[in-house]
């Protein structure tokens, strides 16, 4: 960069660099050796006065083109000349404030230089700078922030940079600073500074964190005359350093070991840690548990605590200015006294068992409290088989059990403050051994049983009980003492016809009673006797006969002869009286009733039996042998009916009489056993049945007089006898009726 150096003012001009390139282009290939032609119009003539801020003109001509235009004060330059549009004229706002009053200054000129690096200068004026009574010019505030310190901007300074005025009679600098732009002299006076070249400053006057500050400068020549305010700037401070809890290095029963990340903050004063139960800390109302100046502690332990608990803690960074900074908080527990698990029992017997269990690792341990119950929920009552024996004792034997039975073991583990147990362990005991009911062989009047033998696990064999049920009752039957004997036979009230459940108590000698299996048989019941044939004898008689095969046991005693005169059938869950329906309607189930004993025979080889006391009109009968053995018990057979109905006999029409056009009287003669006549007509003769006929009369008369039929037509009539049962005869013959016109 081409330039001039004024020793005075310490300012400098330079040729742009475009004009450096067209002159060393035209010095390359360029004819131009015509330097511009300068002419300086103001100051038009030595002796003239300036003041503050001078306007320094100059007219610049060229055969080609200007390329840079400088005012020059002897050899340093005064300022670059600035174009007026694209005319020749040039100017440049010269500040006198750096010479002192009545200084005469000499050589003040312009100097041109063209594209080709030709230059010329034009006649030098002397000119006389007095600025008594005038303001310096404002200087411009170029920048405000805050400092970075320890790698975070300050909390409690900013700093101010600026370009220091060349006023000559500069005295001192004023700072004012205010929290919003309209800063003036009437805002906050921070400093006054001396020095004119001092270009920056560090305020830390009353700052506040994260504010942001507004500042302007004055320039003072004496105590009544400044300069206009600076332009204004604004900063911020700083912001707390972010100081953090970590979550917990170490939590036990009664501690709690918290951590932070130490401050850089350099105005830090002490680190306070809070402690409370509450969802908040408030510092006027909690607990201050830990204060130290110490920038580089980071960590606390807090003890004596309540075990099982929850806590919040919060560490409070106070710094050298009063102000606090709360970090996060952390909200912990402290542990609680762990039970243990069991491993297990072994060595499980009917009366006995052996628990183990892993050993506490609780360094406040103290001891183990065993308890026992029937059931999984714990009440105070339960047993308590032992309370503190040898801490490092995992196992426990107990000797107080009965067989067959579920105990819950609750292992309780115990501190100086409390005891904690967790899940309990079950335990089943063993049961007695049962012996297995392996037959069961039933006889008439007894029952042949034998068992497996009793096997304990130690000579604690005390009897076998042999029970019996029947009919839901449980009886025990007999005691065998004799652990050998395997096999009993009953013959104690036998129910016959009854089933027997059987089985097999064992007794141990510590009231543990083991149950075998149960076996179901029923007595060995009487043959029977069936009635093999029925048959008519004579007109008032039927003749039985039955057989029967002999039982195993001598235990004949009679044939018991038993008659139904009255069948019942069981239709839709009603009875019906068979004599009040028809026999072609009978199902298949049957119920009897009115059974009588018509014979008692003690003859075993005697078969058959003659009945000669039926009435023919009842004519539906029943039998059934009874086998009688010699301790009253029966046995009946099959029971057989008679059930061949009497035939009604046709009836016998006879001529019709008092045909007329319009009605006849229809004749027939007497059936036997007829309750009653129904007579039918039809129109034709051919297959005539009650199905497809008119009734025209039901009636016990033997005659019927029919009216109401057409003139001149044929009708065919015939009769069906009726008894009390509903049994029909057969059709009577068929009878022409003819009636008149």
């Amino acid at each position: 960069m081409l330039g001039f150096r004024q020793k005075k003012m310490k300012r400098w001009w330079a040729l742009p660099l475009f004009g450096l390139l067209i002159l060393s282009c035209q010095n390359a290939g360029s004819e131009d050796v015509t330097p511009p032609v300068p002419t300086l119009t103001s100051p038009a003539a030595n002796g003239t006065t300036v003041m503050d801020i001078y306007t320094l003109r100059a007219r610049v001509t060229d055969d080609q083109k200007v390329a840079g235009v400088a005012f020059m004060q002897e050899s340093d330059t005064l300022g670059t000349g600035i174009q007026e549009g694209i005319s020749a004229n040039y100017y440049y706002h010269w500040n006198t404030h750096g010479f002192a009053n009545l200084d005469t200054v000499k050589n003040i000129y312009v100097k041109a230089v063209d594209g080709a690096g030709n230059s010329a200068s034009s006649e030098t004026r002397r000119v006389i700078v007095d600025n008594r009574g005038i303001a310096p010019g404002a200087v411009n505030l170029k920048d405000v922030a805050a400092p970075i310190v320890n790698g975070s901007a300050d909390k409690y300074s900013l700093k101010l940079s600026w370009e220091p005025t060349n006023d000559y009679y500069f005295q001192k600098y004023l700072i004012y600073r205010d929290t919003t732009l309209l800063v003036d002299s009437t805002s906050t006076f921070i400093d006054s500074l001396t020095t004119r070249t001092q270009s920056a400053y560090l305020d830390t006057h009353a700052m506040a964190i994260q504010t942001t500050f507004f500042y302007t400068i004055y320039v003072a020549v004496a105590d009544s005359v400044w300069s206009q305010p600076s332009n204004v700037r604004s900063g911020t401070t700083g912001d707390w350093v972010n100081t953090e809890l970590d979550q917990a290095v170490a939590v036990g029963k009664h501690a709690i070991q918290i951590h932070w990340n130490r401050s850089m903050d350099p105005y830090l004063a002490t680190y306070k840690v809070y402690r409370t139960q509450a969802a908040n800390i408030d510092t006027t109302r909690d607990t201050l548990v830990f204060v130290t100046p110490d920038r580089n502690q980071n960590e606390f332990t807090d003890s004596g605590l309540e075990q099982n608990t929850q806590y919040t803690f919060g560490v409070f960074i106070t710094d050298s200015h009063g102000s606090v900074f709360a970090t996060n908080t952390v909200t912990l527990k402290t542990l609680t006294l762990q039970p243990v698990p069991f491993v297990g029992a072994s060595n499980v017997t009917k009366y006995t068992a052996t628990l183990q269990w892993e050993p506490s690792s609780d360094e406040e341990f103290s001891g183990y409290r065993l308890t026992r119950s029937a059931d999984t929920t714990f009440t105070a009552d339960h047993d308590s088989l032992f309370g503190t024996p040898d801490i490092s004792s995992t196992t426990f034997s107990d000797f107080q059990l009965s067989q067959n039975s579920v105990y819950y073991y609750y292992l309780w583990v115990v501190d100086p403050d409390t005891a904690v147990t967790g899940s309990p362990l079950e335990v089943r005991t063993r049961s007695i051994t049962p012996v297995i009911l392996n037959a069961l062989e039933p006889g008439r009047y007894r029952f042949d049983m034998d068992w497996s033998a009793y096997i304990g696990v130690r000579n604690d064999f005390k009897a076998y009980v042999v029970t019996k049920t029947v009919n839901g009752v449980t009886t025990p039957v007999d005691t065998i003492r004799d652990q050998t004997t395997v096999s009993y036979t009953d013959e104690n009230d036998i129910a016959y016809g009854v089933n027997h459940t059987y089985k097999i108590a064992v007794l141990d000698t510590n009231g543990g009673v083991g149950l075998s299996n149960g076996l179901i048989a029923e007595p060995l019941r009487i043959n029977r006797a069936n009635v093999v044939n029925l048959q008519p004898s004579g007109q008032e008689g039927l003749v039985l006969q039955w057989n029967w095969a002999k039982g195993p046991e001598p235990d004949f005693q009679a044939y018991q002869i038993n008659r139904y005169s009255d069948l019942f059938v069981i239709q839709n869950g009603d009875t019906i009286r068979m004599a009040d329906t028809l026999l072609s309607e009978v199902p298949a189930t049957l119920e009897w009733n009115q059974s009588v004993t018509i014979a008692t025979i003690e003859n075993l080889a005697q078969l058959s039996y003659t009945d000669n006391s039926i009435n023919q009109t009842e004519n539906l009968y029943a039998y059934q042998i009874m086998v009688q053995d010699l301790r009253g018990n029966l046995e009946g057979g099959e029971v057989m009916g008679n059930f061949v109905a009497m035939t009604l006999p046709s009836v016998l029409m006879l001529s019709p009489t008092n045909i007329t056009t319009h009605a006849a009287t229809l004749n027939w003669a007497a059936a036997q056993a007829a309750d009653s006549y129904l007579l039918y007509s039809n129109l034709d003769s051919t297959g005539m049945s009650r199905d497809n006929s008119v009734l025209q009369r039901e009636t016990v008369n033997l005659q019927a007089n029919v009216s109401g039929l057409g003139s001149g037509v044929t009708y065919w009539f015939a009769v069906w006898a009726k008894d009390s049962r509903g049994n029909y005869s057969e059709r009577s013959n068929l009878v022409k009726v003819q009636t008149l016109f």
